[in-house]
C-alpha cells in the first residue's frame, strides 16, 4: 500500500509499558529529493497528533484511517453480555472514530431496547453507520477469551 503526503493514518505500536498502543496522525512530505516524495512506499514519515516532531515508521504499523480500520478493543465479556453496556460500546467506538478524524455522517442503533441483535454466537450487531456514500454495520465480538472487539464492517 502506498501513502501520500496528507493522508490520515492509524499507527499501531507497542508502548513503553509493553501494551498495544494506537495513535493517529498524518503522513508528511518526505524531502529526499528536490520535489519531495509524492508517493511514499518505504519507511513512512508521519507526525502523530499532539506532537511537533515527525518520525519514520515501518509501513506494517500504519493503516489509512477508514471506517473499517477504526477498531476498539476492551477487556470484559460483561460489556457484550449486558444490553445496557452494549450501548456504551457504540459510544466508545464513536469516540475512537472522532479521535481518528473519521467523519461519521449518521449512526443508528440497532435493536429497540437492547442495543443490538445477536447475529451469531459471540457477535452482536450494534448499529448501522454511514461514512460518505458507504454503509457499514458496527459489530462487537468476543475475541481471545474476555476481550471485546468493536469494529465497522460492510454489511453482508
Amino acid at each position: 500500500m502506498s501513502y501520500s503526503s496528507g493522508d490520515r493514518i492509524r499507527h499501531e505500536t507497542t508502548g513503553d509499558d509493553g501494551f498495544p498502543q494506537t495513535r493517529y496522525g498524518f503522513v508528511v512530505e518526505a524531502h529526499d529529493g528536490p520535489e519531495g516524495d509524492p508517493d511514499i512506499t518505504g519507511p513512512i514519515p508521519i507526525i502523530l497528533d499532539g506532537e511537533l516532531a515527525g518520525q519514520y515508521v515501518d509501513p506494517a504499523t500504519v493503516q489509512h484511517v477508514a471506517a473499517t480500520t477504526v477498531v476498539f478493543v476492551l477487556q470484559g465479556a460483561d460489556l457484550i453480555d449486558q444490553p445496557g453496556l452494549r450501548k456504551g460500546l457504540v459510544d466508545m467506538w464513536k469516540a475512537e472514530a472522532d479521535e481518528a478524524g473519521l467523519d461519521v455522517d449518521a449512526l443508528h442503533l440497532l435493536g429497540a431496547e437492547e442495543c443490538g441483535d445477536c447475529e451469531a454466537d459471540g457477535i452482536w450487531c450494534l448499529a448501522d453507520l454511514h461514512v460518505g456514500d458507504e454503509t457499514y454495520v458496527l459489530r462487537a465480538s468476543l475475541v481471545a477469551g474476555d476481550r471485546v472487539r468493536i469494529c465497522a464492517e460492510r454489511p453482508c
